[in-house]
C-alpha cells in the first residue's frame, strides 16, 4: 500500500498529523503485533468476566453432562434427546477439564478462544481488501456488541462463531486460488464442525451457496472442489438424525421459543443494542474530523462481487432463518449469532469505501472500539464482583451469604425451588446444608396452565434421568412434604405460587432480597 504519510496533505497541527499518521501506518506494517496485543487483551477481559460470573441453567446443561457422566453416558444423554443441542460443547468442556482443571475461567476458555478466532478471521478476511486499520475495526466490532456475551458462555456458540470465521477465510483463499490444498478441506471441515456445534449452522450454506453461484456465473463454470465441500459437509447431520428426532419428540410441544416474523427485527436489536453507543460515538468522531481529511487520490477497489454477496447474505441470516424456523418449530436470537461476522465485515467494507481507504478514519474507529471494549467490561467485572464475588473473594460468596440464603440455612425444612432456571443455580451454589434439601417439583400440565410453556419442566425431568438433580413430581412432593420452604426467583414466571394458592396452601412471607423470595408454606 502506498505510504499515505506523504500522499495526504492534512491541514492539522503538525504534531497531531504526524502522530496519527505514524500510529495508523504502524498498524499496517506490524499486523502480527496488533493481533497478538488484541488477543491478549481479549483473553484477559474474558478471564476476568469468567472469574466473576455464576453459571446459569443453559451453561449447566453443558457442564453437568461433562462433569458427572462417563463418555458413553454423556453421548447417550444427547443421543436420547434429553437436551436439544449437540454434545460438542460438553465434549470440548470435558477435554478442557481433563487438561486445565475445573474452574470458572478454564471452563469458559475454549469458548472464548472460539470467539477470538472469529475476530481474527474477520481481520484476515477484511485485510485482503482494505487497509489493516479497517480490518482492525471489523475485528474489534463483535467484541462491543451484545454477541460478546457468548464469548464467556459455556455453550456451543463461541465454537460455532470461530468455525464460521474459519470457513470465511478458507472460502476466500479457495476463491483466490491460494493454498487450495488446505483451503478447500478447511472449508469442508469447518462447516462439518459448525454443524456438530449447532444444527442451525445448516443455514450457513445459503450465504456460501449464493457466493459460489455468483462465482460460477462470473467464471462461466463452477468450482467443483468448493461445491463438493459445500454439498458433502451436511452429510454429518445423518449422525444426529436419531438425536434430533428424540429431542423434537421430547420438547417441540412445549417449546418456549416459538418463531414469529417479529424476531427478525428483534435479532438485530438484540445483537447490536450494546454497540449503538460505540457506533454512534465512532460516527460522531469521524464526522467531526471528516472536514479535516484530505482523501487520497486513489480510490480503493471494491471487494469482488462474490465476497460482497457472501458477506451481505451472512449479515441477513436472521431474515433467512426466521421464516425457515416455522418449519422447525423453534427460534431464538442466538441461533443466528454467526450473522455478526457478516455485519462486521460489511461495515468495514462500507466505511473503507466511504473514506476511500484513508488510514486515519479506520485507525480512529478501531481505537475507539478498543477503548470502549475495555472500559465497558471493566465496569461489568466490577459489577459482577459485587454481585457474585470472585477474584478477591470466593465466587458465589455474596449469593451464599445473602439474607434470603441465611433464611434457608437457618431452617431444616425441605426447600422447593422455583422456577426451573433458578433451581439448578441454587442447587449448584447453595451451601451444603441448603443444597441437600433443595428439590424441584415438576408438573408439565400446571406449568402450561399458568405459564403457557413447560420447557423447563421437560428439561429437568429429562436431565434428572441421568444427572444428579433432585427432581420429583409436584403432587409427590406435596404428599411427602406438607410443610416446606419455597425459594422463588421472580425474574422468570413461577407457576408454583398460584398452583399452591389454588390448593389452599398457607403461604407466609419470610424474606426478600431483590428478586429472591423465601416463603413458609403449609398445606391444609
Amino acid at each position: 500500500m502506498k505510504d499515505q504519510r506523504t500522499s495526504v496533505n492534512r491541514p492539522w497541527p503538525g504534531w497531531a498529523a504526524r502522530m496519527l499518521d505514524s500510529a495508523a501506518f504502524s498498524i499496517e506494517h506490524h499486523q502480527t503485533l496488533l493481533l497478538c496485543a488484541f488477543s491478549a487483551i481479549f483473553l484477559i477481559v474474558c478471564s476476568l468476566i469468567s472469574a466473576t460470573k455464576l453459571m446459569w441453567f443453559d451453561e449447566m446443561a453443558t457442564y453437568y453432562p461433562a462433569r458427572f457422566l462417563s463418555w458413553p453416558d454423556m453421548l447417550a444423554f444427547f443421543g436420547q434427546g434429553l437436551d436439544v443441542h449437540t454434545p460438542t460443547a460438553s465434549i470440548v468442556l470435558r477435554a478442557s477439564m481433563k487438561f486445565l482443571g475445573d474452574s470458572p475461567v478454564t471452563n469458559r476458555l475454549p469458548f472464548a478462544i472460539g470467539y477470538l478466532v472469529m475476530c481474527l478471521c474477520i481481520f484476515r478476511f477484511v485485510s485482503r481488501r482494505c487497509p489493516a486499520v479497517y480490518a482492525a475495526a471489523a475485528m474489534i466490532f463483535p467484541a462491543v456488541t451484545s454477541v460478546f456475551y457468548y464469548a464467556t458462555e459455556i455453550r456451543s456458540y463461541g465454537l460455532l462463531l470461530g468455525l464460521t470465521g474459519v470457513a470465511l477465510v478458507c472460502w476466500q483463499a479457495a476463491s483466490e486460488g491460494k493454498s487450495r490444498a488446505i483451503a478447500v478441506p478447511g472449508l469442508f471441515l469447518s462447516l462439518v464442525a459448525a454443524l456438530c456445534c449447532h444444527y442451525y449452522a445448516a443455514f450457513l450454506w445459503i450465504p456460501f451457496g449464493l457466493a459460489e453461484i455468483t462465482r460460477a456465473w462470473m467464471r462461466k463454470r463452477p468450482d467443483l472442489p468448493v461445491w463438493l465441500a459445500l454439498l458433502l459437509s451436511p452429510a454429518i447431520l445423518l449422525v444426529f438424525v436419531p438425536a434430533i428426532r428424540a429431542a423434537r419428540s421430547n420438547y417441540l410441544a412445549g417449546m418456549w421459543a416459538k418463531p414469529n416474523l417479529g424476531q427478525i427485527e428483534n435479532a438485530y436489536r438484540s445483537m447490536l443494542t450494546l454497540s449503538f453507543a460505540p457506533i454512534l460515538g465512532g460516527v460522531i468522531l469521524l464526522l467531526l474530523l471528516v472536514p479535516r481529511f484530505s482523501r487520497p487520490a486513489d480510490t480503493p477497489s471494491r471487494p469482488p462481487l462474490p465476497e460482497r454477496v457472501l458477506v451481505g447474505a451472512l449479515a441477513l441470516v436472521p431474515a433467512i432463518v426466521v421464516p425457515f424456523s416455522y418449519l422447525i418449530g423453534a427460534y431464538v436470537v442466538r441461533y443466528s449469532l454467526y450473522s455478526i461476522a457478516g455485519i462486521s465485515i460489511f461495515l468495514a467494507f462500507a466505511v473503507c469505501w466511504m473514506f476511500k481507504g484513508d488510514l486515519i478514519p479506520g485507525f480512529l474507529l478501531a481505537a475507539f472500539f478498543l477503548v470502549w471494549f475495555v472500559a465497558k467490561n471493566e465496569a461489568l467485572v466490577k459489577l459482577q464482583m459485587a454481585q457474585n464475588g470472585g477474584i478477591r473473594t470466593p465466587l458465589a460468596q455474596p449469593f451464599q451469604t445473602s439474607s434470603w440464603m441465611r433464611a434457608l440455612d437457618g431452617n431444616s425444612l425441605p426447600v422447593m425451588a422455583t422456577p426451573a432456571v433458578f433451581f439448578m443455580q441454587l442447587q449448584h451454589y447453595a451451601p451444603d446444608p441448603v443444597r441437600s434439601r433443595v428439590i424441584y417439583a415438576a408438573d408439565e400440565a400446571l406449568a402450561l396452565e399458568y405459564d403457557g410453556i413447560y420447557t423447563g419442566e421437560t428439561n429437568l425431568l429429562s436431565f434428572s434421568r441421568m444427572l444428579p438433580l433432585r427432581v420429583t413430581h409436584f403432587d409427590d412432593f406435596l404428599t411427602a412434604h406438607p410443610h416446606f420452604l419455597l425459594a422463588a426467583e421472580t425474574t422468570n414466571p413461577t407457576w408454583h405460587i398460584p398452583a399452591l394458592q389454588k390448593r389452599g396452601a398457607v403461604i407466609r412471607f419470610v424474606n426478600r432480597f431483590g428478586t429472591y423470595f423465601v416463603f413458609d408454606v403449609t398445606l391444609p
